[in-house]
């Protein structure tokens, strides 16, 4: 939503930290009956609508009869993600109704999509199972539950998910020549190829050979970035002060391939003003890097500095001059006493801009089964998490958004069905979805279905999220 968001504020130059805990949870709708659900249990149901001061919900004209909705569902931005964007195939796609009972179940196709009947007010959900790592047995299996209110009018959804896949490509090997300007007092370069492989050598050198490549899975091209490091001023470390990148090199099996990086070239600088805080130590988990193709993310650096300035604090960063390649900027503050302020952005490049960590609202105390959010702005979403151990090497992680509200009670178990198979056997929801609704804001998204269309990809945008600590003293909201 377009609202909240400030004027830049233009200081000096300065730079990130590092944030990997970009960890949400939160929902929101309005419970009015009590009824016997699909496994025989009581569980509170909730109505077609959002709670107070709702916007979006499955109201008015919704329908009670299911109707077809067409399903995207892709690879989520990430540091780790193996291609942006990149279509999910066999991916299973579940609906329910308000009350859990299963509706319908398809899989996605070759291109991430499936036509599945879902019904106004009730669930469309995706089941992600993450098989092998590199091509052995995972220590720790991880399954992922993600759904989404289903409102008026929805008749297309694309559901982002974080795969990490590491899925090692069986091509034929080829050998690839690297080759880069000599940068003046550089200490070594660091040489990243798709799919994570990288190497790092020390200066003088300005070329490399990679004898053995096998480049990525069921693709045709690869990437290629050069990083250039020089001692810090403190010669405690190094910095990245140079950055070079080809992209869509031709892999051919069995092959030897000459890569010529021509320029290696400086990045540039921007702030980030966090509005109203004081104390640098506010200023958690921080990071920024260019995203490109195959899990490679180019110039990952921290802040430069984190300083006082006019309105709050100013934090300084850069990145590289990478044309074509989005840059994803992420962290988090921390000015509150039970919960803290995360965002991130998809832009161009550097830009300045300012945040207000108070402008969304935070969980406050609510009658038992029912959430509450406080004072502020309600965003474009509102999510909640379960996370629970399903075997002995499974967890599961159930992640559910619905439109935004102020008010809403607990959200019903969804019933798996029984085919939904994997190497411990059938999925079964075993926990409750946390009560601590956190809304989610993406400045440039008109409404909950185009909250979607952006989240977690790799189009320019703007998400805000408030997140209440669940370790936070139950008795202590204020």
């Amino acid at each position: 939503m377009a609202r909240g968001w400030r004027e830049p504020i233009r200081v000096g130059r300065r730079h990130y930290r590092d944030m990997s805990r970009l960890h949400i949870s939160s929902l929101a709708f309005a419970c009015a009956a009590f009824v016997a659900c699909a496994d025989g249990t009581d569980q509170d149901v909730v109505p077609q609508g959002g709670g107070s001061e709702g916007g979006g919900g499955a109201g008015g004209g919704a329908s009670t009869e299911p109707r077809p909705i067409d399903i995207h569902v892709d690879d989520a931005l990430g540091l780790t993600v193996a291609f942006l964007g990149y279509p999910l195939e066999g991916v299973t796609v579940l609906t329910h109704d308000a009350t859990g009972r299963l509706l319908d179940e398809k899989i996605t196709d070759g291109k991430g999509n499936t036509t599945i009947l879902a019904i106004d007010g009730g669930f469309v959900s995706v089941a992600k199972f993450n098989p092998n790592y590199n091509g052995f047995e995972p220590e720790h299996v991880y399954q992922r539950l993600i759904s989404v209110r289903v409102v008026d009018g929805m008749s297309t959804l694309r559901i982002p998910v974080a795969s990490d896949r590491r899925i090692e490509s069986v091509s034929e090997p080829m050998a690839v020549d690297i080759s880069w300007p000599a940068v003046p007092n550089a200490s070594g370069y660091s040489i990243s190829l798709s799919c994570l492989y990288g190497q790092y050598v020390e200066a003088p050198a300005t070329s490399v050979t990679i004898a053995s490549y096998r480049g990525c899975p069921l693709q045709t091209t690869f990437d290629v970035a050069i990083e250039a490091y020089v001692a810090s001023e403190d010669g405690l470390g190094t910095e990245t002060v140079r950055y070079g990148y080809r992209t869509g090199v031709e892999y051919e099996p069995g092959a030897e391939q000459t890569v010529v990086i021509d320029e290696l070239s400086a990045g540039t600088s921007a702030t980030i003003s966090a509005l109203g805080l004081e104390n640098t130590m506010e200023v958690d988990d921080f990071r920024s890097g260019r995203v490109a193709p195959g899990a490679m993310v180019v110039g990952l650096s921290s802040p430069t500095s984190v300083s006082e300035g006019a309105n709050g604090l100013d934090i300084a960063y850069a990145a590289p001059n990478l044309e074509g390649l989005p840059l994803w900027t992420l962290g988090r503050l921390d000015p509150f006493e039970c919960g803290n302020m995360a965002f991130s952005s998809v832009t161009e490049g550097p830009e300045d801009m300012a945040i207000d960590p108070q402008r969304l609202a935070m969980a406050t105390s609510a009658n038992d089964g029912f959430w509450m959010l406080g004072p502020g702005d309600l965003g474009d979403a509102i999510r909640f998490d379960a996370e629970w151990n399903d075997q002995v090497n499974m967890s599961v992680l159930w992640v559910v958004y619905e439109p935004p509200s102020r008010d809403g009670a607990r959200i019903p178990k969804l019933e798996m069905p029984e085919d939904l198979q994997y190497v411990y056997g059938p999925l079964e929801i075993l926990a409750d979805v946390t009560p601590l609704p956190q809304p989610i804001d993406i400045l440039e998204a008109d409404d909950f279905v185009g909250f979607f269309d952006l989240f977690q990809s790799g189009v320019p945008h703007h998400m805000e999220l408030r997140l209440r600590d669940p370790d936070c003293d139950p008795y202590n909201w204020e």
